[in-house]
């Protein structure tokens, strides 16, 4: 009984390591409140923290950012005036509680209108409208964001609607950090993502537009990028924010602080506000984005790990003449971001190499490999290994090994085979044959007698 006990407690102890990501480097002085979090530089993808990074959750209306990427990526032209609301769209998710904008009924909007309010707005009908008018249909548009995914290489994202009703959805913090990423590097994307507040204006071409319809301008949901809220932090620079019950509160931002850029995801924050030690209620993803932010800006900075040139390992080099060891160097340097007071006697090497033996001839400045490099134990990334000076063959030493591979080789093998069975049945017929002629002399012996 003690034995079961002990081997599921120890079970438990290896699900637990498994399944949860460490952070790479822990925060002090705050701690976290979202259930699942990650930051990662914007510029090299590296992770900076994590917290349960690779769960699958669901992230709510988040799964507006790939939807719009894939409408943009298919449209032509996102200011041609082409999607008509409808009475339809105008009720597709009325009593949802998803927020929906009054849009006039046969009022024509540009794509880059509907795309913009729900980034901003997190307006669903103006998404589903844009992505009706793009795709065709809605199904077509959630088949496109599931390829998409797919594209990025995500294995554990799934999408299940436009806008993150569904509870069928799920993605990571990591995964969706890379959707931001990969999103932000698209220029119209990253303007709406960034956009405080956007002013939608009744002009001539709606056609059937109300007379009194006047503009109006909408704040961006993610209000720790707009200088008039209580929540803004001057160093991001966009975001998208989603909420439901199933999720908690969700957002992702950019920010941006002496030229270096970084993504925070944020899932599973709760969706009352939150008290700080310093007595203050606050809202708990805008807090701990902000908090983050701070400590990778103040504890951190971005320094080169490697320099171009550097020696980072000697191998062994078969059929050379003179030299019997080349040095690998790094084809260029390594950037990551560190903290400040780190140096890099815990960095450490592996080694993939291209070949299994490396044999000359070599030329100076030929990759040979990629190390990956660890700091701490952490991967930050990798470096191309290229020889530091050329090796000449040896000539005989090229033909042993030829002559050695050529004996070795499958071919050979099957020819010796062959060769071996075809003259074992030689052997058998000409034994057999002179047999034959031994007996058949015998027999005229034997006649000759009498």
């Amino acid at each position: 009984m003690k034995k079961r006990i002990f081997c599921i407690f120890f079970a438990i102890i290896i699900f637990c390591v498994t399944t949860l990501s460490v952070s790479a480097f822990t925060p002090t002085g705050f701690e976290v409140s979202a259930r699942n979090g990650i930051l990662i530089s914007y510029d090299t993808g590296e992770s900076i923290y994590e917290k349960d990074a690779d769960t699958p959750v669901n992230f709510a209306s988040l799964s507006m950012v790939m939807s719009a990427l894939v409408i943009a990526e298919k449209c032509d032209d996102l200011d041609s005036y082409s999607c008509e609301m409808t009475l339809d769209v105008k009720k597709r998710y009325l009593g949802t509680g998803l927020a929906v904008i009054n849009l006039t009924r046969g009022g024509k909007y540009s794509v880059r209108e509907l795309l913009s309010l729900a980034l901003v707005g997190s307006y669903s009908d103006a998404l589903y409208l844009a992505a009706i008018s793009v795709f065709g249909d809605e199904a077509s548009c959630i088949m496109a964001m599931n390829e998409k995914a797919v594209q990025l290489g995500l294995t554990n994202t799934v999408f299940a609607d436009l806008n993150g009703l569904s509870e069928q959805q799920y993605s990571t913090a990591r995964e969706l950090a890379t959707i931001f990423r990969n999103a932000y590097q698209n220029t119209d994307i990253a303007e709406m993502l960034s956009t405080r507040s956007y002013t939608l204006s009744a002009n001539a071409y709606r056609e059937k537009a109300n007379e009194n319809f006047t503009s109006v301008s909408f704040s961006n949901t993610c209000m720790i990028i707009n200088p008039q809220t209580a929540h803004f932090y001057n160093k991001v620079k966009a975001g998208k924010t989603g909420s439901m019950t199933a999720s908690g509160r969700c957002i992702v931002t950019l920010a941006n602080h002496e030229g270096n850029s970084y993504i925070c995801v944020l899932l599973g924050e709760p969706t009352n506000n939150i008290t700080t030690k310093e007595g203050k209620s606050v809202r708990p993803d805008f807090y701990d984005t902000k908090s983050l932010y701070n400590w990778v800006i103040n504890d951190f900075t971005y320094r080169e790990v490697v320099k171009k040139g550097d020696i980072i390992t000697e191998v062994e080099v078969g059929l050379s003449k003179d030299n019997q060891y080349l040095t690998l160097a790094a084809a260029d340097g390594l950037y990551a971001t560190l903290p400040k007071n780190s140096d890099n006697s815990t960095v450490t090497y592996n080694f993939i190499m291209e070949k299994e033996v490396i044999n000359a001839p070599v030329t100076e400045g030929e990759k040979l490999g990629y190390a990956e490099v660890y700091y701490s134990g952490e991967h930050i990334g990798n470096i191309d290994l290229v020889a530091t000076n050329s090796i000449e063959s040896s000539f005989f030493a090229v033909l042993g090994d030829t002559f050695k591979r050529c004996f070795e080789s499958r071919w050979f093998k099957v020819f010796s085979t062959v060769l071996g069975i075809m003259v074992g049945i030689v052997l058998t017929i000409s034994t057999i044959m002179a047999v034959r002629r031994r007996v058949v002399r015998s027999k005229k012996v034997h006649k000759n007698n009498y």
